[in-house]
């Protein structure tokens, strides 16, 4: 492929000008074509502006000769492009014949060892990823994060199309909605969340708020049930989070967590200590159960029809319970001072 590229790029640089009429629709690099064909054909007698470009070069190789200038005694400034595509001449001046034949062996040397790579590399291909998709599209990367410590990277497509399900309702043992991504979905439970011990007023005032999610007994529930909308205390083991526990569940789908033991050898715990080498714990998500959502399309069908199945999760915990216990425990004198949760 690549030596056919080649024959068509020369193809293009010797007869692309000499199609009719092109120099009237593409006359700009039309014209540079033919000035740069002009300085290739006789580079010691042509009428471009900057003919000399090659003679430069020629001049520079020169005054190589055979053993070349010396390094450091050459005049590469004088040469234009020196840096890029006249860096050969540049290099000629200074080592000579013999450094422009050392450079084509080290090309050589690079090519040779490309070649054996390449035939070890005969059975690994883009093919598999591209026709066993269904594996690779889900197949996560332990990498590092800043400190060194390992971590899971996942296609970040399963992240976009997360959100784009939604999640369902997380409801208490008796039905009662803990969240929610409409308000309308409480408010059809609001007598129901009333005599649970919710405000009236709080939960209309709840409903006119533009969230993604809503949090009925947010006050009482909060280390139950955790908060989407800010993230809060995501990760954390100091709660349930049903919320970010149950993230997958919520949208319809199966995620079984596997934790690893794996070595990080350039951890850092701050930034004013040294590197070290440890061993950590990791957690890596199936995600799976997603491959054939994400292949067939985040905005297909598919996901539509996905989405109305049903995704509600139900939890023991007493939402009334919790709420009465929370609010018995404001009306104590002594606790008044106090950041006091009792979780059952």
């Amino acid at each position: 492929e690549s030596a056919i590229m080649l024959l068509v790029v020369m193809a293009g640089f010797l007869l692309l000008d000499k199609i009719p009429y092109i120099e009237k629709v593409f006359p700009g690099p039309v014209q540079r074509l033919v000035d740069r064909k002009a300085i290739w054909q006789d580079p010691w007698n042509n009428e471009v502006f900057g003919g000399d470009q090659i003679a430069n070069g020629l001049w520079a190789m020169s005054s190589g000769g055979v053993s070349g200038q010396g390094i450091g005694e050459g005049f590469a400034k004088t040469i234009p492009e020196a840096h890029t595509d006249m860096i050969l001449p540049s290099m000629g001046e200074e080592f000579g014949w013999a450094g422009i034949i050392c450079v084509f062996i080290a090309f050589l040397l690079y090519l040779h060892r490309s070649i054996l790579i390449g035939r070890l590399l005969l059975g690994v291909n883009v093919g598999q990823y591209l026709f066993n998709n269904k594996k690779w599209v889900t197949q996560p990367a332990l990498v590092a994060d800043r400190s060194g410590a390992r971590m899971f990277s996942y296609n970040p497509r399963i992240a976009i199309l997360m959100n784009r399900l939604g999640a369902g309702n997380l409801l208490d043992r008796k039905g009662r909605i803990l969240a929610t991504g409409s308000p309308e979905a409480y408010l059809k439970q609001q007598d129901s969340l009333i005599a649970a011990g919710l405000n009236p007023t709080e939960l209309q005032s709840l409903s006119h708020k533009r969230l993604d999610r809503y949090y009925p007994f947010y006050e009482s529930m909060f280390f139950w049930v955790g908060d989407m909308n800010s993230g809060a205390f995501m990760g954390s083991t100091n709660g349930y989070f049903a919320e970010y526990e149950h993230m997958a569940e919520l949208r319809g789908f199966p995620a079984p967590e596997t934790k690893f033991q794996v070595k990080a050898s350039r951890f850092r715990e701050n930034r004013f200590l040294p590197r070290v080498e440890t061993e950590m714990t990791v957690a890596k998500r199936d995600f799976s159960a997603l491959s054939g959502l994400l292949l067939a399309g985040i905005n297909s069908k598919k996901v539509e029809e996905f989405k109305k199945q049903n995704r509600d999760v139900q939890m023991t915990v007493d939402a009334a319970l919790q709420t009465d216990l929370q609010n018995a425990l404001q009306t104590l004198d002594t606790l008044k001072n106090s950041r006091i949760s009792v979780v059952v």
